[in-house]
């Protein structure tokens, strides 16, 4: 066992405005995008990104930046492995494979979906239809609540880490 004390690592947090500085490439914010990619890229220091970053910084993505589907998986992915990056990885990649699969659902869906699957929290009780028939791990609400103790899943539902590596 060496006798150096390693000096603890620097932890910073940023907002869904520094992932889309950091990653898309706008007129007239040059500075503001070469300082977000030193703060991402740096691994000088840990990054820690909240979920609920990462749900507004895919919003943003497709409905004020209008990227598709498949190019924000790529970015979001990209984020998401950084080894420096400290989030709900499993979690985020898990909703992004379902996200760029069914296209009717949206990220927010999804996110929520596979958080309560990485809980073992079934089921998903949902009053939106499209959920329910693509999530087999959500359930319609359609009747009284005394109904949400007999629901029981048609199969046992992996967790996002044993879904990932195709374990049950």
């Amino acid at each position: 066992m060496s006798d150096t004390v390693l000096a603890a690592r620097e932890v910073v947090a940023v907002d869904t405005n520094v992932l889309l500085r950091a990653t898309l490439n706008e007129a007239g914010l040059e500075t503001e995008s070469a300082a977000a990619r030193r703060i991402l890229a740096s691994g000088r220091q840990d990054v820690l990104i909240a979920d609920v970053t990462i749900v507004e910084y895919v919003h943003a993505l497709e409905t004020h930046y209008h990227l598709s589907r498949s190019m924000i998986c790529e970015l979001v992915s990209t984020i998401a492995r950084l080894r420096h990056v400290s989030c709900s990885g499993d979690v985020i990649l898990a909703a992004l494979a379902r996200f760029c699969d069914k296209p009717t659902l949206s990220f927010n869906d999804c996110f929520i979906a596979e958080h309560a699957r990485a809980n073992r929290a079934v089921p998903l009780w949902t009053f939106d239809p499209k959920l329910a028939n693509q999530y087999d791990l959500a359930a319609l609400v359609t009747s009284a609540p005394a109904s949400a103790g007999r629901y029981r899943p048609a199969r046992s539902v992996p967790s996002a880490s044993e879904a990932r590596h195709g374990l049950k």
